[in-house]
């Protein structure tokens, strides 16, 4: 047996798979930091023309600043 793990749904047939809302992950992650108090928040990533998941996460971090009052800072991507 195998699982396939992904930020996108494995597709039907007998293939178990478990799927990653990356950008709701990354907008709980920021919320909780801002519920302990952080207020100077920014991202370090890769580069978002290489990876759609990085901009799912920076997109996730801008909700959460945004729903919280905050100004999301520019993201430094590596």
């Amino acid at each position: 047996p195998s699982v396939l793990a992904s930020t996108q749904a494995g597709g039907g047939g007998r293939r178990h798979w478990v799927s990653v809302d990356t950008r709701a992950s990354a907008r709980g992650g920021v919320a909780a930091l801002i519920a302990a108090g952080h207020r100077r928040i920014r991202v370090v990533s890769g580069a978002f023309a290489a990876s759609d998941r990085a901009r799912q996460r920076f997109d996730g971090y801008r909700d959460a600043m945004r729903a919280h009052g905050l100004a999301p800072a520019p993201a430094l991507c590596l």
